[in-house]
């Protein structure tokens, strides 16, 4: 069922509107185009317990600048159906 799998919660559907990329193709599940989208979520030391929101891969550059372990999460999110998915996950390059 559609519901089943179209469940982003709110924060991410705000996050997926807000603060993401295009992903370049339709939604899987709706088929809609050009509202599937790319969000990184960045935890590590001093970032909030939630993580923070990544815009862009500069912003991501810059974290990889600071002291410590940061992971990224990348999650697509269709902001028509709102189906979500984790795509990747990996270790920040440190840029030190």
């Amino acid at each position: 069922d559609r519901s089943e799998v179209c469940d982003a919660q709110r924060e991410l559907m705000r996050v997926a509107l807000a603060c993401s990329e295009a992903a370049g193709d339709p939604c899987p599940v709706c088929v809609a185009p050009d509202r599937l989208r790319l969000v990184r979520y960045v935890f590590g030391p001093r970032l909030p317990p939630g993580g923070r929101a990544v815009a862009s891969a500069n912003e991501l550059g810059r974290i990889g600048r600071r002291k410590g372990e940061f992971r990224c999460y990348v999650v697509e999110v269709c902001t028509a159906c709102a189906w979500n998915h984790l795509l990747r996950s990996f270790v920040v390059p440190t840029l030190n």
